[in-house]
């Protein structure tokens, strides 16, 4: 809808003026099997003629034919582990409606029908380019993991939600 795209892009240029440049992201996801499975790059901006301009934006932008095939096969497994998608069984039903909203066509994913909700699935596959982007699928050495991946109390990029904050 018009001026989503404008709203997101000033809520970003807020969370990093806030200090938080590398704790939001924004995601644009890119149907098509021809496309990158993720990657982070800024959007092209045309000016008044037509010349390609630099933002200050950078998007996530996450190739959801082909992610949707990698979350499909990782719901798929039986066997806990690296490549596994895990859903706790508490879920509400609807979650689990969602992962199955679309279908895999010879050209890509399609919702079976048409207003059928999937934000579960496209929650996924955006949560899917992110580790793909800060490439958390491949981490060398987990005894020495980035800041992002360690465990809470050592972890310069969680906040807690529960209203108390780390101590220092």
């Amino acid at each position: 809808q018009p001026g989503v795209t404008e709203n997101a892009y000033l809520f970003l240029r807020r969370q990093k003026k806030a200090g938080n440049a590398r704790r939001v992201f924004l995601v644009k996801g890119q149907g098509g099997l021809d496309k990158d499975r993720a990657r982070f790059g800024q959007p092209q901006k045309m000016d008044k003629r037509r010349r390609t301009r630099r933002t200050d934006i950078e998007l996530v932008y996450a190739g959801t034919d082909l992610l949707k095939d990698e979350i499909a096969l990782s719901l798929t497994r039986k066997d806990p582990g690296p490549g596994a998608y895990h859903l706790p069984e508490q879920l509400p039903d609807h979650v689990f409606e969602e992962f199955c909203a679309e279908v895999r066509m010879p050209g890509g994913w399609e919702k079976k029908r048409h207003g059928i909700r999937n934000e579960a699935l496209d929650l996924a596959v955006y949560g899917k380019a992110l580790t793909i982007v800060l490439k958390a699928d491949k981490i060398p050495d987990w005894d020495k993991p980035p800041a992002f991946a360690r465990p809470l109390d050592d972890n310069t990029f969680s906040r807690r939600t529960d209203g108390q904050e780390m101590e220092e």
